[in-house]
């Protein structure tokens, strides 16, 4: 489903060395069907989880664990 065209470029990358290109190759297959998967779902908005920053940080998925293991300590969860 990805297509020959960007499966042998993600393929070529990875034989390159390059995990960072062939894995935003694999990415943008994977969200733009993961996302369309999400809005098929009844509920969507209990499954998601928004960490507001602007670039990816280990800062920034510690503050996403805790707001993780807050909300599965909580009564409602």
């Amino acid at each position: 489903k990805l297509g020959d065209q960007h499966a042998k470029a993600a393929i070529a990358l990875l034989k390159e060395g390059n995990t960072t290109e062939s894995f935003s190759i694999l990415l943008s297959y994977y969200d733009k069907f993961y996302l369309r998967s999400l809005h098929n779902r009844n509920d969507i908005h209990t499954l998601l989880q928004e960490v507001d920053c602007k670039s990816v940080t280990t800062e920034n998925a510690e503050i996403l664990l805790r707001k993780i293991q807050l909300s599965s300590e909580s009564p409602s969860a």
